[in-house]
């Protein structure tokens, strides 16, 4: 029997809106336990963010404790454990970070499949681009999300 991308798919998706704050956004995946989401703007599908994504855009100011670049963003949802690099102080980084919304550092080329894609498909995408999540699409409208945890679960059946 073939699996398809509606099988294994979380339905319940949260999403968050192009102009939310990085500081909201940040606080509503923290107290979800998740590390990104669809973003939407009536309705349709515009973009996914994630919380590397932050990384990426300020990598340069956030540091690990051995004062290397880190692109993963640890957060406890108030951004105050961050290892800042020396170019800037942590009060100036969340100044910076409360400018910014989602628009400004979500990802708008959304890899994504409809919802009767065989399971091989959507494995073969995360492959390629390198991603952990992908989103279920239908007529522009994300309905689920397939993370790559959901994958290692289908393997364990």
């Amino acid at each position: 029997m073939t699996t398809h991308a509606q099988d294994i798919m979380s339905r319940e998706l949260f999403t968050v809106s192009p102009e939310m704050s990085l500081i909201d956004m940040d606080k509503a995946l923290s107290s979800r336990k998740i590390s990104g989401a669809p973003v939407v703007s009536s309705g349709e599908l515009i973009g996914i963010v994630t919380s590397t994504d932050i990384g990426r855009r300020f990598s340069s100011n956030l540091k690990t404790e051995a004062g290397e670049t880190s692109y993963y963003w640890h957060s406890n949802g108030t951004m105050t454990n961050l290892i800042v690099g020396s170019e800037t102080d942590a009060g100036d980084l969340v100044e910076r970070l409360s400018r910014c919304t989602v628009a400004d550092i979500m990802t708008d080329d959304v890899v994504s499949v409809s919802p009767g894609d065989e399971i091989k498909v959507v494995a073969g995408l995360m492959s390629k681009y390198k991603i952990h999540r992908i989103l279920v699409v239908e007529d522009k409208r994300p309905v689920g999300m397939i993370t790559s945890l959901d994958m290692v679960g289908l393997l364990t059946q």
